[in-house]
């Protein structure tokens, strides 16, 4: 099978800027498409670990799942970290995946405040997503980060 690859964002729409007030005539309908990553994560050690994940700058995060297929005996946290340091910011901490099934994650931190602002504009760089999750007894938990977004949508405002 043959790929295609272009810089993006996608965007979909027949009238590209309004120029008027009529409907299918001069109203802009453009949108854009939403992207998505994947990468394997497995429960193991505290230090975070790069997923391979690594998302545009100025992108929306519209979703992230995980699909567990060998249950976790501890939380999941997925954070970022930029290109020019180590530090992680977390786009959510705590995610319960002990049980086998997909885990729709929410925004919740781990001081209860939510990482919309994270999620709305991933900032000026591009990020590469971490995860880490505490290593847990038996055979090895093992899952799927989905991630999900709209490339450049800077929502900066």
């Amino acid at each position: 099978m043959s790929t295609t690859t272009f810089s993006g964002p996608v965007k979909a729409g027949n009238i590209f800027n309004t120029t008027g007030t009529t409907l299918s005539e001069n109203v802009s309908n453009q949108g854009q498409a939403t992207m998505v990553q994947v990468a394997a994560v497995e429960e193991g050690s505290d230090d975070p670990s790069w997923t391979g994940i690594v998302i545009p700058a100025h992108s929306q995060i519209t979703r992230m799942a995980v699909l567990v297929t060998t249950a976790f005996a501890n939380q999941l946290n997925v954070g970022r970290s930029d290109s020019v340091s180590t530090d992680i910011n977390y786009f959510l901490a705590a995610a319960i995946v002990n049980a086998v099934g997909l885990v729709e994650a929410g925004t919740k931190v781990a001081n209860g405040a939510t990482a919309g602002s994270s999620w709305k504009d991933t900032g000026v760089l591009d990020v590469q997503l971490t995860y880490n999750s505490s290593p847990g007894g038996g055979d090895p938990s093992v899952g799927v980060l989905i991630v999900e977004y709209i490339q450049n949508n800077n929502l900066v405002a």
